[in-house]
């Protein structure tokens, strides 16, 4: 219990009002905690002798798990306090054009998901069977997020990820395509760069107005367009960050 009401103190309370009653000296705050955070990194590089390499993996895996549980507190309080009047709006996800607080948060998945992916911990590709497995806790908790805001009449901006999609839907096909489909780490970049120049190709002709146009027929891909070509764009996150 004391380590939980330490690591709320530190890690939570903190980020709580800086989303809320502080909203104004989030930079302030920022500048003056990397500040400490490198003196502190000084500090004890002086003190202590460098790590040897069997010392130094495990930390890497300290720090991967330290971003992964930081992000998901970041993601788990915005969601929760957007709703509310004290949360500043230009934290929330933009409509059309731009980048905010909340947008990060999608590449930040994305980057997590590269960190930890088969291809970074150089696992050969896996059938498709075997990634629908791996997957599922995330198919799962798209249909339990879809059937709950319907259920409660919760409103939901159909300009984000369409009628029936959301993040979790996309989390999902992504894994499995990068699951199933193997590409080395050196590989790549190179696939990221010709997905990217290819949707931005897309985009220029005529896609870009389609998605954010307001017109949706009755098939299930023109009424979930905004997500289901999304996944395009995380997969050339993903494949750029595995580089």
């Amino acid at each position: 219990m004391a380590t939980m009401a330490v690591d709320f103190l530190v890690l939570v309370l903190p980020t709580i009002l800086f989303f809320t009653v502080l909203a104004d000296w989030t930079y302030l705050w920022a500048i003056l905690l990397i500040i400490v955070l490198f003196l502190i990194i000084a500090l004890k590089r002086s003190d202590f002798p460098s790590p040897s390499l069997e010392r130094r993996v495990p930390y890497t895996k300290e720090f991967i798990s330290s971003y992964r549980v930081s992000m998901m507190i970041l993601t788990c309080l915005c969601i929760l306090a957007v709703d509310f009047r004290i949360f500043p709006r230009k934290y929330a996800k933009t409509e059309t054009y731009g980048t905010s607080l909340m947008d990060i948060g999608v590449g930040s998945f994305v980057l997590v998901n590269s960190l930890v992916s088969r291809q970074a911990r150089n696992v050969s590709s896996v059938r498709w069977k075997t990634a629908l497995q791996s997957t599922s806790p995330l198919i799962i908790l798209g249909f339990v997020r879809l059937i709950s805001t319907a259920g409660v009449d919760y409103q939901v901006h159909v300009g984000e990820y369409g009628v029936h999609w959301n993040f979790f839907f996309t989390l999902a096909a992504t894994s499995m395509l990068t699951s199933i489909i193997n590409v080395p780490p050196r590989y790549s970049g190179m696939l990221g760069s010709l997905v990217l120049v290819g949707y931005q190709i897309c985009l220029m002709c005529g896609l870009n107005l389609y998605l954010l146009s307001n017109e949706r027929g009755m098939d299930i891909i023109s009424q979930n367009k905004e997500g289901i070509f999304s996944i395009f764009d995380v997969l050339k996150v993903q494949n750029m960050e595995l580089l």
